[in-house]
């Protein structure tokens, strides 16, 4: 994945590989980290397009605690509680560029 990209356009395009993945051998095979990946698109899918979480419902409900669950099993993002993240609109802008960043860097090490 090029380090280059913005954060924005990264979560796009790894979200969209995750997904393709995900349709063809179940959520289940994904790796933990495109698992929180997933979690992650998901979120800010909802955020982007309805200012708020509801499209969670519809697309997968579990993405928050799925995703608070993978950081604290993996020990990633101690500094983040995605509870508060999703809290609004503003507090998952205030963090996006930070928690990308800090996904982006554990990818590297993968």
């Amino acid at each position: 994945m090029n380090m280059d990209l913005d954060n924005e356009t990264w979560l796009i395009e790894l979200g969209d590989d995750v997904i393709e993945k995900k349709a063809e051998i179940g959520i289940e095979a994904l790796t933990d980290y495109e698992k929180a990946v997933y979690c992650l698109w998901v979120i800010d899918y909802s955020i982007r397009n309805s200012g708020t979480l509801d499209a969670l419902e519809d697309i997968y409900p579990k993405a928050i605690s799925d995703l608070e669950s993978l950081i604290g099993k993996n020990n990633w993002l101690s500094k983040f509680r995605v509870k508060e993240i999703s809290s609004s609109q503003e507090a998952y802008y205030n963090n996006f560029e930070e928690l990308c960043s800090e996904l982006r860097s554990i990818q590297a090490r993968t």
